[in-house]
């Protein structure tokens, strides 16, 4: 499972779905704009943007795709339902999958989409976006994934980051399980390996928002969700020492630095207020790799895409621990 199996069964079950704009468009704010007045007029449509450039303000080599998860009907294909089963039969099919568990399987670079590139490790490259007026700047919305210092379990995770220069992001960390890694490493003086994964089967994401306990292998979790064992192959920078997502559209590979802080935020957030400034540590960036054609996801912090993304997943576990108490309950919003 990729995002382009995704995309095919969008544009089979739901080709209205999908929105391709060719004209050109900003990522400064104007294609963030544009989400947001698609939420305004509760229209539900992923949007596939082909014309626009990267931070360097040149031609980006890379499409992006936005407003994933901004219906419940995307959330219902990506874990192979039907629109029409978005509701009650979401959560429960949801409800059933966050237990179960897959090993993932290991393949070969020769083997791995996301290997076919090895560009410049140059975040400049990239289109990201600038997403609220008062943000510090521009910032990565996917997942990071990074395996424990001591136990060797993976977790996988959303973290925003601010793009502070080509080759440096800053992190705000959430006090959770990827903090708890970066600190045992800070305490030993040791960076932390980490990746981020940008461009995945819906699936994959909705996976990193399963409410797993620390000693969980979230690799493990997301196949569970999947359907199918999670394929991993070794990171250019750090091999075996950190798998990362062999279907994935593109991964940052990056060491989070111990004991450097850099300024990071504002940033317009999940309670839809702006996060305040703080000392965050900083991310050096070690290696891009992608596919031939790859694309760009994003996410827009604080709106419907962002809510859902959160929502859908916690229903089912908040449904299976109230129907042990309560077992008429219905359903859970």
């Amino acid at each position: 499972m990729d995002l382009r199996t995704y995309i095919d069964s969008v544009k089979h079950l739901v080709p209205d779905r999908l929105l391709e704009v060719n004209d050109k468009h900003d990522i400064h704010l104007e294609i963030c704009a544009m989400i947001a007045d698609l939420e305004k007029r509760k229209q539900e449509t992923m949007v596939l943007f082909s014309k626009i450039d990267n931070l360097s303000g040149e031609p980006s080599e890379f499409p992006l795709l936005m407003n994933v998860f901004a219906s419940r009907a995307a959330c219902a294909l990506a874990l192979g339902l039907s629109p029409e089963h978005a509701g009650r039969e979401l959560m429960i099919e949801f409800q059933a999958r966050e237990a179960r568990r897959e090993q993932p399987v290991v393949v070969g670079a020769a083997d791995a989409p996301v290997k076919q590139v090895k560009m410049d490790a140059n975040l400049y490259l990239l289109p990201v976006l600038t997403h609220h007026v008062a943000d510090r700047g521009p910032y990565l919305t996917m997942t990071w994934c990074a395996r424990d210092p001591d136990t060797g379990v993976y977790n996988s995770s959303f973290h925003r980051c601010y793009v502070r220069d080509p080759n440096h992001l800053v992190m705000f960390f959430e006090r959770r399980h990827l903090w708890d890694y970066y600190a045992r490493a800070e305490e030993r003086g040791e960076a932390l390996p980490v990746a981020c994964v940008v461009g995945h089967h819906p699936a994959y994401y909705l996976g990193n928002c399963i409410l797993n306990g620390i000693a969980d292998d979230e690799y493990e979790s997301i196949g569970g969700l999947m359907g199918e064992p999670l394929r991993l192959v070794p990171s250019e920078t750090f091999g075996e020492e950190l798998l990362v997502p062999a279907d994935a559209e593109m991964i940052i590979e990056g060491r989070v630095l111990p004991h450097q802080r850099e300024m990071e935020g504002p940033f317009g957030d999940f309670t839809g207020l702006y996060g305040p400034a703080g000392e965050s540590p900083v991310v050096e960036v070690m290696a891009v790799t992608h596919r031939r054609d790859a694309w760009c996801m994003d996410i827009l912090a604080g709106h419907r895409d962002h809510r859902l993304l959160g929502a859908v997943p916690k229903e089912g576990s908040i449904y299976r621990k109230i129907q042990a108490v309560v077992p008429t309950v219905r359903s859970v919003c």
